[in-house]
């Protein structure tokens, strides 16, 4: 996987005060994010998962190969249920995590 600089030098544009990721995440649902989004309640939960494993990380160092090694971390971790991720979940986990870091480019 190629190495990506930090988030914030792919979207310089980025407000100063979004500094985590959960500040990122709660300025893209106030600012409507999710407003025509078919599977809300999916998302919301697939947010609450990066929550908790992103949360307090600063954007700085989210990275292509931190996140890499996050999906790694996903797949192979049992869900509440004891079972495993399929790959269509782990993909849509990782797309919810896209949309909100695409969402201001």
């Amino acid at each position: 996987m190629a190495h990506l600089p930090p988030i914030n030098l792919i979207f310089p544009h980025l407000s100063s005060s979004l500094n985590t990721f959960n500040q990122l995440v709660e300025r893209f649902l106030s600012d409507g994010g999710l407003e025509h989004h078919r599977s809300q309640r999916d998302t919301l939960r697939h947010f609450d998962y990066w929550k908790e494993r992103l949360g307090e990380y600063g954007l700085v160092h989210i990275t292509s190969e931190f996140v890499g090694k996050e999906r790694k971390f996903l797949a192979d971790t049992p869900t509440h249920r004891g079972e495993k991720r399929s790959p269509t979940t782990t993909n849509r986990h990782m797309a919810s995590l896209s949309g909100v870091i695409k969402s201001f480019r």
